[in-house]
């Protein structure tokens, strides 16, 4: 399973929040209104989306089991 890591404080803050926000939104911003609902719903599609991302990025990605 691929995990992607966002910078969350140990104090859970209303800025961690709007990372969250901010970081779905970029991933999401280029999907149809159906693909955003697969990508909240639907794992496999979620993992595929965020490495087409991280892959725009040119970020290297580890799997973590």
């Amino acid at each position: 399973m691929m995990k992607v890591k966002l910078k969350i404080s140990s104090n859970f803050t209303i800025a961690d929040i709007h990372a969250i926000r901010y970081y779905n939104y970029e991933v999401t911003k280029g999907l149809s209104v159906q693909d955003r609902i697969r990508y909240y719903n639907e794992p496999d599609f979620r993992r595929e989306v965020e490495a087409r991302y991280l892959k725009q990025l040119d970020c290297v990605v580890t799997e973590v089991k």
